[in-house]
């Protein structure tokens, strides 16, 4: 007489359990991989949208630098500045955007050419202006230059930091600020997103 063998089918009540704790791991495992991937993604792209950003007020501040003669701050509201009989570039919030404005006096008497930008994200700009030595370390040189030294802070944390030469700023303007204390901590002026009735004038 055969023995008849038995065969089991499918799985006891201990090994699905197993089975569906190994899974739970796994996909668990697998849902805080995925997470952490799109918050890395979300954080690159973020900064790098706002390092475009920052790079494009930067732009806009060395293109006025380069021809200008000074810095100063002026009072606004809504967007309207004093009359000037020169070229202009200003930086100014407007509903907490950074908008840039070139104001080009192509010849008096003739309606300035107006550019304006706005720029998304920017939250904070500071300008410092400090008279140095062309050399420090050179005790006989008695050349200055007067350094514009901005930050542009971004909203969602990026910030840049850089610095120019008023190349033209006049003979008065340097002479005028003689004292160590300008040289050491300089004059700073700041503009944020929250108050629109400050500007930041850079002069041609």
């Amino acid at each position: 007489m055969k023995k008849k063998i038995k065969s089991r089918i499918g799985l006891t009540l201990v090994e699905l359990i197993v089975t569906i704790a190994i899974l739970g791991m796994v996909a668990g495992m697998g849902v805080g991989m995925v997470g952490s991937a799109i918050k890395n993604y979300s954080t690159a792209s973020t900064t790098a949208r706002e390092q475009e950003t920052a790079l494009a007020v930067e732009s806009f501040i060395l293109t006025a630098v380069r021809t200008s003669s000074s810095v100063q701050s002026v009072s606004t509201t809504a967007g309207s500045f004093p009359s000037h009989d020169a070229t202009m570039y200003y930086l100014y919030f407007m509903n907490g955007t950074l908008r840039t404005m070139r104001n080009e006096i192509e010849k008096k008497g003739v309606n300035p050419v107006v550019t304006t930008i706005s720029y998304e994200g920017v939250g904070e700009i500071n300008f410092t202006i400090r008279k140095q030595k062309s050399v420090k370390d050179d005790p006989t040189d008695e050349k200055k230059f007067i350094y514009l030294y901005y930050e542009i802070k971004m909203r969602e944390g990026y910030t840049l930091r850089g610095s120019a030469v008023l190349n033209n700023a006049p003979s008065d303007y340097i002479t005028a600020q003689k004292d160590d204390k300008y040289i050491e901590n300089g004059i700073s002026e700041t503009i944020t997103f929250d108050d629109s009735s400050k500007a930041l004038a850079i002069v041609k």
